[in-house]
């Protein structure tokens, strides 16, 4: 069950003031608090949660208020506010990270028709482990369903397909193996370090903005040590 909290403790636990939250509060951003008695009110791990979303979302993301609104109405937040635990940071990161809330699983077919992909492409790299396949509600005629980050990698690959990066070119779904294996080797020892420095009573809501901050930052440092590289070997190439 959520402990409830005073404004006192929600102001120095989430570094922002009162006059803010209640304002936060008049536009329908916070939730209204538990008010037992009219000078009295009581506040939740929803409302830290959400204070501690909207903090980054402006500050590292540079996001409007009403585009943080409306990211914080589709409610994934709020289902992240039972017992202190990591789970469901999937749900939470996806905003913080993206500036949007996750999008509906799709089809293997709706995948088909929104990439172009051939269904033996997708398939494969659903046994390479390169995309998943959620197997809920799977029957007759339903082959399961992709997430909207496997979406984003499928027409990202259909993309390169379309710009000449072909199998005949030697671009096939091999790269996205060894891309594969190289991240989960990363990942896996950049969740050790994590939790190593971080600690496992880490509470969720500053687990999720750490953990976001951390990717944001990681991604960034990836993509341009990898144009580096590729500038590099370019250059060696022709020279």
């Amino acid at each position: 069950m959520n402990a409830l909290i005073k404004m006192k403790e929600l102001e120095s636990r989430s570094g922002v003031g009162r006059e803010t939250i209640r304002y936060y509060i008049r536009e329908g951003i916070l939730p209204m608090p538990n008010k037992p008695r009219a000078n009295v009110a009581f506040y939740s791990q929803v409302h830290l949660k959400r204070l501690l979303a909207i903090k980054y979302m402006q500050q590292e993301r540079e996001m409007s208020l009403g585009r943080i609104k409306s990211i914080l109405s589709s409610g994934d937040f709020d289902k992240l506010s039972g017992p202190s635990s990591l789970k469901g940071l999937d749900q939470l990161l996806p905003a913080l990270l993206d500036g949007a809330a996750a999008s509906e699983n799709l089809t293997l077919n709706q995948v088909i028709q929104k990439t172009g992909l051939s269904e033996s492409v997708i398939e494969d790299l659903v046994e390479r482990g390169v995309i998943t396949r959620s197997l809920d509600n799977v029957s007759k005629g339903n082959h399961g369903q992709f997430s909207y980050r496997d979406v984003i990698i499928l027409e990202k690959w259909a993309q390169a397909k379309e710009a000449g990066y072909t199998e005949n070119k030697g671009y096939d779904n091999n790269l996205l193996d060894l891309y594969k294996k190289t991240i989960d080797q990363l990942a896996q020892y950049e969740i050790e370090l994590f939790f190593d420095g971080f600690g496992y009573d880490t509470r969720p809501e500053d687990a999720a903005t750490k953990l976001a901050i951390g990717l944001d930052c990681a991604n960034t440092i990836l993509q341009q040590m990898h144009n580096k590289a590729v500038i590099h070997a370019i250059e060696e190439k022709l020279s």
